[in-house]
């Protein structure tokens, strides 16, 4: 029987994340270690290269999509009509919506949601 851990990370220093810590306390325990590392901003992959075991294997994950979908698929996103425009800046909101949020807005209180706790003043 072979064990294998996995993990995914990004931006482990930017977030102060102990990712070598946490792959070192399970490396022990496992005859591979899979890590998906994503499109970091900062020096993660180099932490992570830091690491020398025969046991850790790297997937690099996250790209960014640049371009339009596989040329099979056009024919097919073009029938469908998969048009997607969201504007969020614009909301609409239906009346009831409109009411409840007047409400939480003026008192503080959102109707229908459950609290078990009670703030302290």
């Amino acid at each position: 029987m072979k064990i294998s851990g996995f993990s995914f990370i990004r931006n482990a220093l930017k977030f102060d994340y102990p990712i070598v810590e946490a792959i070192n306390s399970v490396l022990p325990l496992c005859d591979e270690f899979v890590l998906a590392l994503g499109n970091s901003d900062d020096q993660t992959q180099s932490l992570i290269a830091s690491i020398d075991s025969p046991k850790l294997r790297i997937i690099h994950t996250l790209r960014r999509f640049d371009g339009t979908h596989p040329q099979v698929m056009q024919t097919r996103i073009d029938n469908k009509n998969w048009k997607f425009d969201f504007d969020p800046t614009k909301k609409n909101f239906g009346f009831k919506a409109k009411i409840l949020h007047c409400i939480e807005r003026l008192t503080g209180w959102r109707i229908g949601e459950y609290k078990n706790y009670r703030i302290i003043k």
